[in-house]
């Protein structure tokens, strides 16, 4: 490290010291703005998650410009579920990742989430079939899920998750992100800034597939409101 590159660590910690702050003034200021600025730092969550540098599973129906860009955006990309393992391997290993293993058996997460204590990055693109799998084991407890909107099966995983046993956020592409519309859950996942997240219920409509509603259970919910950035983020990954 340079002395002109910032202390990432140390930075880290600045950032929890203020917002631990700014939640202990906003109690002493209660219906106040800056109390109602604390009110929105996720009440009881404690500081958020530090998921950097932890495995990512990829959970995908098939190849596709998706798969592409997780295997070269993600560097934590440790396995991929599949319904066409071949295909898949195929896809990675012309990326340049051999060392990212692919399988259709979703007790392939075994070993992977239970190495270490760490949570395991969960990236889910396409049907929730290998989620719903898992969905009561024991090692559910320990996957970080951004899951992009499905067409069916979402009623098993939002059940875990309002019975806390699952920790997930939902993603919707934008109509205006085309193809690349998928990539934006493994945006989501690394956090890039063209994706946005908000609460709201969430429930289960009629086909199985995660709707908006009233009484719903409270999720975070991302969307990208710049199709433009992510389709240059997508160009960059398959130049």
């Amino acid at each position: 490290m340079n002395s002109e590159q910032p202390d990432r660590k140390r930075l880290a910690e600045q950032l929890q010291e203020d917002w631990e702050a700014l939640r202990s003034v906003g109690d002493l200021f209660t219906g106040t703005a800056l109390g109602y600025s604390a009110e929105q730092l996720r009440p009881g969550s404690g500081w958020p998650e530090d998921l950097q540098d932890t495995p990512i599973i990829l959970a995908v129906d098939g190849p596709g410009t998706a798969l592409t860009v997780a295997a070269r955006a993600t560097r934590d990309l440790t396995l991929v579920l599949t319904d066409e393992p071949d295909a898949v391997r195929g896809v990675l290993d012309e990326a340049g990742r051999p060392e990212v293993s692919v399988s259709a058996d979703p007790e392939a997460i075994v070993d992977l989430v239970t190495a270490t204590e760490r949570p395991k990055r969960w990236i889910g693109l396409g049907s929730a079939d290998h989620l719903t799998q898992v969905v009561d084991s024991d090692l559910v407890g320990r996957l970080r899920v951004t899951q992009l909107q499905v067409p069916s099966g979402a009623a098993p995983v939002l059940a875990a998750a309002a019975a806390g046993r699952l920790a997930l956020d939902l993603v919707s592409a934008n109509p205006a992100d085309g193809e690349a519309g998928p990539a934006v859950a493994i945006a989501a996942a690394l956090l890039m800034p063209f994706v946005d997240f908000h609460q709201v219920n969430v429930g289960v409509d009629e086909s199985g597939r995660f709707q908006l509603r009233h009484d719903g259970f409270l999720l975070w919910w991302g969307i990208t409101k710049e199709p433009g950035a992510l389709q240059a983020w997508v160009d960059q990954a398959l130049a």
